[in-house]
C-alpha cells in the first residue's frame, strides 16, 4: 500500500509508517491518501505520539480541522459532536441539527471535512465503526448540562418523532435525570402520534428506562 500510494518509499519507510500507525489499515490508508510525498506522511506521522493510539491520533486531527473550517458554526458544531455520544445510533440529520442548532448542510460540511468518522444511511448519520464511537464518547462526550437541555427539546419534538419520543427516556438517564423520567413513565406526555406500533415501542422503552431508574433510587415499586 505505502509503495502503490508513494513509489519512493523504501523498505525501511514502510516500516517506519506500519510503526507509527500501529499497523491499523484505516490510519495508514488515510494518511497516504491525504499525502504527496513520503516525507510527507511520515511528518504527518510525527506528531502522534506513544500515549494516544493513532486512530484516536487521527481522529482529533480531523475532527480539530472540521471544527476550524466551520467558521461561526463551529460552536453549533461542537455541540452536534456531543450529541453524536447521546443520541440513539442512526439520528436524522434534521433533528440533529435542529437539536444542535444550525443547518443540515452545515452539518453535512462537518461530515464532509471528517472524512471517514462518520457515515450517512439514507437521511441518518452514525458513527462508522466502535473505534470512532469510542473516541467520541472519550473526547466529545456530552456534559449533564448539554444532556438537560436536550431531554427539554427531545419533548417538544416527541409528539411528531418517534426518533424523538425513542431517545428521550435514554438522555434523561444519561442526564441523571432519574426523577423526571419516572414522572415521565407515569404519563402519556411526549409519546409519538405518528403510528401505533411507533406508541408501543416508545412505551416499552419508559419502562426500561424507569426501572434502571428507580434501581437507581431504590424506589423498586415506583414502576
Amino acid at each position: 500500500v505505502v509503495s502503490i500510494s508513494h513509489p519512493s518509499a523504501t523498505n525501511l519507510d514502510a516500516s517506519e509508517i506500519h510503526d507509527r500507525t500501529a499497523g491499523n489499515p484505516r490510519v495508514v490508508s488515510t494518511v497516504l491518501s491525504e499525502t504527496e510525498t513520503i516525507q510527507e506522511a511520515l511528518g504527518r506521522l510525527a506528531g502522534f505520539t506513544d500515549s494516544t493510539s493513532p486512530l484516536d491520533a487521527l481522529m482529533q486531527e480531523q475532527v480539530t480541522k472540521a471544527f476550524n473550517n466551520a467558521g461561526r458554526s463551529r460552536s453549533e458544531l461542537e455541540r452536534a459532536a456531543q450529541l453524536l455520544t447521546l443520541l440513539r445510533p442512526s439520528v436524522p440529520l434534521g433533528v440533529l441539527a435542529e437539536l444542535a442548532g444550525t443547518q443540515v448542510a452545515n452539518v453535512r460540511s462537518f461530515m464532509s471535512d471528517l472524512g471517514r468518522g462518520l457515515i450517512l444511511s439514507g437521511q441518518s448519520v452514525q458513527f462508522l465503526d466502535e473505534p470512532t464511537e469510542t473516541y467520541f464518547r472519550t473526547r466529545h462526550r456530552a456534559t449533564p448540562e448539554v444532556a438537560a437541555q436536550v431531554a427539554s427539546q427531545l419533548r417538544t419534538l416527541s409528539g411528531s418523532s418517534a426518533y424523538a419520543a425513542s431517545s428521550l427516556p435514554e438522555v434523561l438517564w444519561s442526564a441523571n435525570l432519574h426523577d423526571e423520567l419516572l414522572a415521565l413513565v407515569a404519563t402519556d406526555n411526549a409519546l409519538p402520534s405518528t403510528s401505533d406500533v411507533e406508541r408501543t415501542q416508545v412505551e416499552h422503552l419508559r419502562v426500561e428506562f424507569g426501572l434502571r431508574a428507580a434501581v437507581q433510587l431504590r424506589r423498586p415499586d415506583s414502576i
